[in-house]
C-alpha cells in the first residue's frame, strides 16, 4: 500500500510538473511576443489590459449593485413582513378584545339571568310563605269558631237536657202527689201551676188589653168578646 501511494504521488507530481512547464512556456511565449512587437502592439496590449480593468470595475459595480438591490429587496420584504406582523398583531389584539368583550357580555348576561332566577325563586317562596301564614291564621280562626260553636251547642244541649230532666222531675212529682203528711191547698196548687220555674215561660195576662182587640173571656161560654161591645156584638171563638 505504501508503494501504491508512492506511485500515485509520483504520477500526480509528474502531471503538476507538466502543467507548470506548459504555463512557463506560455509566459515565455508572451514575453517573446511582447518583445518582438512594435510600440503599436504594446499600446494595443495596454488597451486590452485597461479594458480588462474597466470590465473588472464594471463587474464589481454590477455585483455591488446586485448585492445592494438584494439588500434593498430584503429590507423591503422585512419591512413588509414587519408591517404584516404588526397588522396581524393588531388584528389579533382586536379579535382578542372583541372576543373577550363578547365573553364578558355573555358572562354578564349569564350572571344577570342567574340573579333573576334566584330573585324570582325567592319572591315565589316569600309569597308562598306569606300565603301559608295568612291562610293558616284564617283556618285557625275558623277552627276556633267551629270549636266555639261546638261548645255552644254542647252547652245548649246540656242546658236543654237539664231543663228537660227538671221538667220530668217536676211532672213526676206532680203525678206522685204531695208527700205524706202534707195537704196541698187550692191556693198552693194554683201558685205552683202559675209559678215560673227553670225552663218554663210565663204566658201573658189575657185579662190585660195588649193590642186593643181582645179584652176578656167569659168562663161560661169560653168565647172572646171584642172591646166596645158590651155583652153583645160580634163574638168569635178561638180555634
Amino acid at each position: 500500500m505504501v508503494f501504491q501511494a508512492f506511485v500515485a504521488h509520483h504520477k500526480d507530481y509528474q502531471k503538476d510538473k507538466e502543467f507548470e512547464d506548459k504555463v512557463k512556456n506560455s509566459e515565455l511565449q508572451v514575453q517573446r511576443y511582447m518583445k518582438s512587437k512594435s510600440e503599436g502592439a504594446r499600446k494595443v496590449l495596454e488597451k486590452m489590459g485597461g479594458g480588462t480593468d474597466s470590465g473588472l470595475v464594471q463587474q464589481v459595480f454590477a455585483s455591488w449593485r446586485e448585492v445592494w438591490l438584494d439588500a434593498k429587496n430584503e429590507a423591503e420584504i422585512e419591512a413588509k413582513i414587519h408591517a404584516d406582523g404588526c397588522k396581524l398583531a393588531s388584528f389579533k389584539g382586536r379579535t382578542k378584545d372583541s372576543g373577550m368583550s363578547a365573553l364578558d357580555r355573555s358572562k354578564y348576561h349569564l350572571e344577570q339571568g342567574m340573579l333573576l332566577r334566584i330573585w324570582a325563586a325567592w319572591r315565589l317562596d316569600t309569597r308562598m310563605e306569606a300565603s301559608l301564614r295568612t291562610y293558616h291564621a284564617k283556618i285557625e280562626a275558623k277552627r276556633g269558631q267551629l270549636v266555639g260553636v261546638q261548645h255552644m251547642f254542647r252547652r245548649f244541649a246540656q242546658e236543654l237536657e237539664g231543663s228537660f230532666r227538671a221538667n220530668q222531675d217536676s211532672s213526676r212529682d206532680l203525678r206522685d202527689g204531695p208527700p205524706p203528711g202534707r195537704r196541698i191547698s187550692k191556693m198552693d196548687s194554683q201558685e205552683r201551676r202559675l209559678s215560673k220555674g227553670e225552663g218554663t215561660t210565663s204566658l201573658p195576662d189575657i185579662t190585660k188589653p195588649s193590642s186593643g182587640r181582645l179584652q176578656e173571656v167569659k168562663p161560661s161560654s169560653g168565647r172572646l168578646v171584642k172591646p166596645g161591645t158590651p155583652g153583645g156584638g160580634k163574638v168569635r171563638t178561638p180555634k
